[in-house]
C-alpha cells in the first residue's frame, strides 16, 4: 500500500486555499481545506495529518490557543505557518506555540509547498 501524505490547509481566503490544495494535488498528496481554525482543529482531531499549513492571520487568533489545540489534537503534528508579517519576536513566540516552520512572505504556493515537504520528511 501507497501512503499519500495527509495536507491540511487552513486559512479564511478561499482562493488561497485553493491555490495551495491544487500544488499539493499536483505533486501527489491528499489535500484538505477548512475555511476556519474552528473547523481545522476538528478535521486534525478526526483524521490522521502529515502536516497543517495555515496562515497567520489564524495562527495567532486569542494569542496563539488556535495552534495550541491544533497541536493538543496531535501532538507529533508539524504546523507551518505563511504569510506572517515581519515583526520583532513573532517567530519565538510562534515556536513557542508549537508552530514548526514560520514563513514570512507573501503566500507563494511553491515556497509554502517546498517548506511543508521539508517538515514532512524531519
Amino acid at each position: 500500500m501507497v501512503y499519500r501524505q495527509r495536507v491540511l490547509i487552513i486559512d479564511e481566503d478561499r482562493r488561497t486555499v485553493d491555490k495551495l490544495q491544487e500544488k499539493f494535488v499536483e505533486f501527489g498528496c491528499e489535500a484538505e481545506i477548512a475555511l476556519s481554525g474552528e473547523v481545522g482543529v476538528t478535521i486534525a482531531a478526526e483524521r490522521h495529518m502529515s502536516v497543517a499549513i495555515l496562515s497567520a492571520k489564524i495562527g495567532q487568533q486569542q494569542d496563539w490557543s488556535f495552534v495550541r489545540r491544533l497541536r493538543a489534537s496531535d501532538p507529533k503534528l508539524p504546523v507551518v505557518l505563511f504569510n506572517a508579517p515581519k515583526v520583532k519576536g513573532l517567530s519565538k513566540e510562534a515556536r513557542r506555540a508549537g508552530v514548526s516552520k514560520f514563513i514570512s512572505a507573501d503566500v507563494d504556493p511553491n515556497a509554502v509547498f517546498l517548506e511543508a515537504m521539508k517538515v514532512m520528511r524531519n
